[in-house]
């Protein structure tokens, strides 16, 4: 989502819900919302935050990381992509991407995605480290996590699912399923919305 976007959530009862977001770009997304809301005379606690993060889960993460390439290099060629990560410190690499990608060349297109990137916008490797991920997320904020399970290998996306499910689940929050996309819900996100439910 653009940045210029992200205001009117704030002034509409429609939530914000942000793809391929490094928490970097997260924080700008949600001040221009707050400030939409304030504008608005709402009170931003009450706009619902979300962000869809591919998985790309796997006990190999060369693997794990050239599936993750595949993905990411579609988007990396988009202009609104490309420009969002090259907002969020980015530039060099995605500038090659479009180098390789005007060239016809994909495979050097992927290769100048850096592991840094992909680990700002996806969940790359085995559970352990993309729960690890998932703590940095909350801690940097993302509070309402959403995971779409991407085919890595021979692992089919009910495979995929299944080890969001039985991997990742948070021990402080809830898990719930629609659509093929795991939402994800910390502790702080559940008691808001049990609060507001209650009153």
């Amino acid at each position: 989502m653009a940045l210029q976007t992200c205001r009117r959530p704030g002034r509409t009862p429609d939530g914000l819900m942000l793809y391929l977001c490094a928490p970097e770009r997260y924080h700008q997304a949600v001040e221009r919302m707050r400030r939409g809301a304030i504008a608005a005379k709402r009170d931003p606690a009450e706009v619902s935050v979300s962000v869809l993060v591919p998985a790309f889960i796997h006990d190999d993460l060369a693997a794990a990381r050239q599936a993750a390439r595949e993905f990411l290099v579609h988007y990396a060629g988009m202009p609104h992509y490309a420009k969002a990560f090259d907002a969020t410190g980015y530039l060099a690499g995605t500038a090659a991407v479009r180098r390789a990608l005007a060239a016809g060349d994909q495979a050097a297109a992927m290769a100048a995605l850096s592991d840094r990137l992909l680990d700002a916008v996806l969940l790359v490797g085995a559970p352990a480290r993309c729960r690890e991920r998932l703590a940095a997320l909350r801690e940097a904020g993302m509070t309402w996590v959403l995971l779409g399970p991407q085919r890595v290998n021979a692992q089919s996306l009910a495979e995929q699912a299944e080890i969001v499910v039985r991997q990742l689940a948070p021990a402080d929050g809830r898990m719930s399923c629609r659509a093929g996309v795991w939402t994800m819900e910390t502790s702080r996100r559940s008691e808001r919305q049990r609060a507001r439910s209650a009153g």
